[in-house]
């Protein structure tokens, strides 16, 4: 998997409420006439399949992630959605950590893999995405070290908060 910076979401005009499920997908700021359910590209990556793009809807307190794999001429290939009632997977980071696998790094301690796999005997659907959750976080340093660096970021957020509530 290899990061990159192509894509980009078109802006939707007018209240959140009144968008359209899909956004119009640009590459290299150009339309493609494609569009993605979505409208914050979170992640993008190149792959051997294609891309792996990961949108949110960017909606506070209800965030949830849509995986696409797209083709090289951008036609989907398999799609996977990570949301739950009453749960929010705000993406804090994500990083490779194989050919065909991404960590994700959601809440303080939630890690789940996405993978890519490609099956080259199956008569209709040749890729699928798996999303398994990590039990045990901890145990990659990289993944302790994504957990260290977020309490950090949320420790210095409560203590500006408490100064600015802070009488003067």
């Amino acid at each position: 998997m290899e990061p990159i910076a192509s894509f980009s979401l078109a802006r939707h005009e007018g209240p959140y409420e009144q968008w359209p499920p899909k956004t119009p997908l640009l590459f290299e700021g150009q339309p493609t006439g494609r569009e993605i359910p979505g409208y914050v590209l979170e992640a993008q990556y190149r792959c051997s399949a294609g891309y792996l793009l990961i949108t949110s809807q960017d909606c506070p307190f209800e965030e949830s992630n849509d995986f696409l794999l797209l083709a090289r001429d951008l036609h989907v290939l398999a799609r996977r959605r990570l949301c739950a009632p009453s749960r929010s997977f705000l993406l804090h980071a994500h990083w490779p950590v194989a050919e065909n696998a991404l960590r994700l790094h959601y809440g303080i301690r939630d890690f789940y893999t996405l993978t890519v796999e490609s099956r080259r005997r199956r008569p209709f659907r040749r890729h699928r995405l798996w999303l398994v959750q990590d039990e045990a976080p901890e145990r990659d340093p990289r993944s302790a070290e994504s957990i260290r660096a977020l309490e950090a970021r949320l420790e210095a957020i409560d203590r500006q908060i408490s100064d600015d509530l802070r009488p003067r």
